[in-house]
This record gives C-alpha cells, structure tokens and sequence, in this order.
C-alpha cells in the first residue's frame, strides 16, 4: 500500500507540474504568449523555446509581465504553440539553436553545399622563337563552382571534398609577335579544368554561431577545355595542385551555414612552366 501511495503521489506531482509548466499558447508575428508564466520571470528575461523533444528552437525576450501570462518577442528561430519555456543558458545558444559540445550543431556534424569561386591565376612559362628564349609572365582571372561535403574526424578536425569546374586564364601581351610562334603579341593560356579536391581541415577557433580553421590538402585538375599561344596544348591534360587553406563556416540558423575559404594551389613547376592560384571561395550550405 506504501509503494502504490508513492506511485500516486509521484504521478500526480508529475501532472500538475506539466498542467503548470510555462509554455507558449499564443504565436503572433515575431511575439508569444507564455501562459503560466508565474512570478519566477522578469521584464527583459531571456528565455529559450523547446519542442516536444526538448531540442531549443527559439529564443524569447518578456516585453510584458501579468499574473500569469508573459508577452515575449522572438529573437532568434521560430517557436510555435505548445512549446515549452526555459530560462536561457548562454553555452547552448547557436545559429541552429541546439549544440553539440558547445559549438552549433550544424558546425559540429556533417556539411554540404555549394561554392562560387573567384580564381586569380598566374604562371611563368618558358618559350623559344627562331632559336631565341622567350619568357611569358601571365595573370588573369577566372571562375568555379563546385559543390562540398564536410565530415569529421575528431573535435577539431574535418575533412573537406570538393569538385566542380574552374577556370584558369591568364596572358600577357608583348611588344612585338613572339607568341603563337611569331603570329601574335598575345601570350595566353585559357583552360577549362575540371577539379577535385581533398582537404583536411583543423578549427583552431570556435565562436558561438561560427568556426575558424586552416588546413591544407592536393587537388586533381582535368583539363576539359583548353588553348594557349604559349604551351604545347597537347602535353596539357591532367595536373595535380597542393593546397594550402584558411577559412570560416558561419551558422546562419535553420541548419544553414555560409562558407568562406581562401585557398593558394601551387602546380608542381617543371623546367619550362611555373603556376599557382589563389582562389576566394564564397558559397551556402547545410548542416546536420
């Protein structure tokens, strides 16, 4: 009889306390309505919202206290009716509203999207014309995309695979006909790559709603598309560039993420041709 007394009594506390758990009744715009609100809040209280699952899914400000209801804005997520009410604790508030070893989630777990790419190209190539040598100093611009899939490792360390279509341009022009063999003063090198990379990256700084890191890693370009009035196109095929990378993943919220990276490829140099890339890397992507 003891036992089944204590069994009541604990399933009786249990109820009234989620009859009279606070929680949201009310979703208007970017403002709620908390009933049973208590006294245990203040005007200007941050709080967090969590589902059924107790996943935190919005952050709430009281603007308005009553007896037994509170009017809070919505600063960050979305909530919905139904939701319960916790005090905010500042270590679990992230662009995904939900972390994993003190860092966003969506930061901490598997990533994929997609990144244009700003390419500023340069090479060096040697040539000779009717027995005299020749250099070519060219620069130029081109463009990518690739998409992404980050997973990781450890706690500090991701790996990083990309692939996608670059573009390496560069020229320079010259005084007089020497390139082309004789026919042109243009110097040029247009090619079409296609490009996979490997990346490992280690965060060396976390913030609340972002990630800083640097790393490094080969790529593997296919040329798919190619002409040049400097090198012999037909020895263009297929080259191997090491990386060198910074960057910085952002958590925008909702599981989404801006990536940034600034990467330097340096193509293995031969005895006649020198070349490398700096690439800026912007894109948007997912997390989970």
């Amino acid at each position: 009889m003891k036992n089944l007394a204590k069994l009541i009594l604990v399933a009786v506390t249990l109820t009234f306390s989620n009859a009279f758990a606070a929680s949201i009744s009310t979703v208007k715009g970017n403002q709620v309505l908390i009933d049973n609100a208590g006294s245990s809040f203040t005007v200007g209280q941050q709080l967090m919202a969590k589902d059924a699952n107790g996943k935190n899914r919005a952050i709430l400000k009281i603007t308005k206290l009553g007896k037994d209801r509170a009017l809070a804005e919505i600063l960050k997520g979305k909530a919905a009716v139904g939701y319960s009410i916790a005090a905010r604790r500042p270590a679990s508030v992230d662009g995904s509203l939900s972390t994993q070893g003190g860092m966003p989630r969506t930061l901490a777990g598997k990533k994929m999207g997609v990144m244009g790419s700003y390419l500023m190209n340069s090479m060096e190539a040697k040539f000779s014309l009717n027995g005299t040598n020749y250099t070519a100093s060219m620069k130029g611009t081109g463009f990518g995309v690739l998409g992404y899939y980050d997973f990781p490792i450890k706690s500090n360390f991701e790996a990083r695979g990309l692939g996608g279509v670059e573009q390496f341009v560069a020229s320079e022009s010259k005084p007089t006909l020497l390139c082309d063999s004789g026919t042109s003063a243009n110097c040029n090198v247009n090619i079409m790559y296609l490009s996979m990379y490997g990346l490992l990256k280690y965060k060396f700084l976390k913030r609340a709603t972002s990630t800083y890191w640097a790393g490094g890693g080969m790529g593997y370009l296919i040329a798919a598309s190619k002409s040049s009035t400097v090198l012999d196109i037909s020895q263009v095929s297929t080259n191997q560039v090491f990386t060198l990378s910074g960057g910085a993943d952002i958590g925008m919220g909702n599981n989404r993420i801006l990536p940034v990276s600034l990467d330097y490829s340096l193509f293995p140099s031969s005895g006649t041709v020198k070349a490398s890339m700096i690439t800026l890397r912007v894109g948007w992507a997912w997390g989970k």
